[in-house]
């Protein structure tokens, strides 16, 4: 959704790319946030999201970032004092289920914005802009 800040900076990441490899008409003086918004709102019309290319952090990291989590979370668990080890593991054990789904949500990703613009249509999508933004 483009509530989530992530998924705006993809869009965000994408405009600024294309427009460094100069797939932006020179006469559009665009602010980054209402590319940002057009992208949103316009490339799934060009393709389909769910097979945009991605960059994601490999396994080891991963697991570096779960250690990283845990160990903040535990830092939580002392500054609000649980007071039965049962609310410590049902806490300890909501935390990995939320990080289990941040990683399948693929939340740990990126688009690959240097190969999604090798695809024409996404080169034409950003030559051809004369929505008025």
């Amino acid at each position: 959704s483009h509530d989530n800040p992530s998924v705006m900076l993809d869009y965000d990441m994408l405009g600024f790319a294309a427009q460094q490899k100069g797939y932006l008409p020179d006469h559009k003086h665009l602010a980054r946030r209402t590319v940002a918004k057009y992208i949103g709102e316009m490339l799934p019309t060009v393709v389909n999201i769910t097979e945009v290319p991605l960059l994601c952090i490999n396994a080891t990291e991963i697991a570096e970032l779960e250690q990283l989590s845990l160990k903040m979370e535990q830092t939580v668990k002392f500054a609000m004092h649980d007071q039965t080890n049962a609310a410590a593991k049902q806490r300890l054990t909501h935390h990995k289920l939320t990080f289990t789904q941040f990683i399948q949500k693929k939340k740990h990703c990126n688009w690959d914005v240097e190969k999604l613009l090798e695809d024409e249509r996404v080169q034409r999508f950003f030559q051809n802009l004369t929505a008025p933004l």
